[in-house]
């Protein structure tokens, strides 16, 4: 037995991020005798349970490079080396092979915004919480997808590369009333998209009416006359109640004192 073996390592191109990784020797070969050890090394690349450049020896042709949990081959570029040993005690020249961890596991969005938020107050979605568990997030989509008002137009993505993102509500054109939905879709730095992730948000009318009262500022004593509201106005919806009340003057006339009007118009006709 005065003939070297021959190493041949053989190993995937690429593994997806968290994978089982095995090394196999088995096609190695000694002219003049047998193979009766493999040596493994791990040259380059971090994460996983292999140190690098320390030699570990086993009776089999293969090994699965440990992974313990929580702590897998990181992405990138790892380069692993197989030494065999014949049982004449000859070793064989070192055989390489490269392996290049990808990242196919999709982020996971996660979108937060308030339940409920005042007409005309900011609306702030938040994707902070979202994650990326080979990689990093490196884009934030997001979509109104129900409700009217604001500026920004329904099933229109916007992309930011922040993970927060304030509702576009320009001067006079806040967010309408009522039921809105919004979502969000996250990218991560290998080009994985995650699946949507949506939230609700009302819009309440919190801002009171303005009451604005009009007739004429005098009239003959028994001349009919009208009061007008038409011109009273709400921010955030409509007016939909009128409450008339006659506060002051002689007991006697259409409308007694201290007792309301209630109307669903805006114009009431006073007939004397």
């Amino acid at each position: 037995g005065g003939q070297s073996p021959s190493a041949l390592l053989e190993a995937p191109q690429t593994v997806a991020f968290g994978a089982p990784l095995t090394l196999n020797g088995s096609q190695s070969s000694d002219p003049d005798g047998q193979i009766i050890r493999y040596v493994w090394t791990r040259l380059t690349g971090s994460g996983g349970g292999m140190a690098r450049n320390q030699a570990f020896g086993t009776l089999e042709a293969t090994y699965l490079v440990p992974q313990p949990p929580g702590h897998p081959l990181v992405i990138g570029r790892h380069r692993f080396q197989l030494v065999v040993n014949d049982n004449a005690g000859n070793s064989s020249q070192p055989s390489t092979v490269e392996v290049i961890v990808v990242d196919s596991i999709p982020p996971t969005a996660v979108l937060e915004a308030p339940r409920t938020v005042a007409v005309g107050a900011a609306v702030q979605l938040s994707g902070a919480r979202s994650t990326d568990v080979g990689g990093a997030i490196t884009q934030y989509v997001w979509t109104h997808l129900e409700g009217g008002g604001g500026n920004m137009p329904l099933n229109q993505a916007f992309a930011t590369a922040t993970s927060t993102f304030v509702v576009p509500q320009a001067a006079g054109s806040p967010l309408a009333v009522g039921r809105h939905r919004f979502r969000l879709v996250v990218t991560d730095d290998a080009g994985n998209q995650s699946q949507p992730s949506e939230a609700p948000v009302i819009v309440l009318d919190s801002i009171p009416p303005t009451a604005f009262l009009e007739g004429p500022r005098q009239v003959m004593q028994v001349q009919s006359f009208q009061l007008s509201a038409m011109r009273s106005s709400d921010i955030g919806g409509r007016i939909t109640q009128y409450r008339l009340s006659r506060i002051a003057g002689s007991a006697d006339g259409p409308m007694p004192l201290g007792q309301e009007l209630v109307t669903e118009a805006n114009v009431v006709a006073v007939t004397q």
